[in-house]
């Protein structure tokens, strides 16, 4: 019986692991396609690798800049010093 878990892209319980009998998993969403080749040790389970791709997927997300702001704009926006 096959085993599904939430994607972390489009939250759907549609991901799935295959070729659990080889050393590279593939971990795939059927709804939204997103899809890792996992690295597995032999006795892992699909919730295992599923963390591991969980990992690699949260890894190559970019934190988003924050937004800079001139003393100026900070001043205009503060709601102080206005007459």
């Amino acid at each position: 019986m096959k085993k599904y878990f939430s994607c972390p892209e489009c939250g759907r319980k549609d991901i799935s692991v295959q070729d659990m009998d080889k050393s590279v998993a593939t971990v795939k969403c059927g709804s939204c396609g997103i899809e890792r080749k996992v690295p597995k040790m032999s006795i892992a389970d699909p919730v295992d690798v599923f963390g591991d791709f969980i990992d690699i997927v949260h890894s190559e997300k970019k934190p988003s800049k924050p937004k800079t702001q001139t003393f100026d704009d900070l001043v205009k926006n503060s709601g102080f010093l206005e007459f």
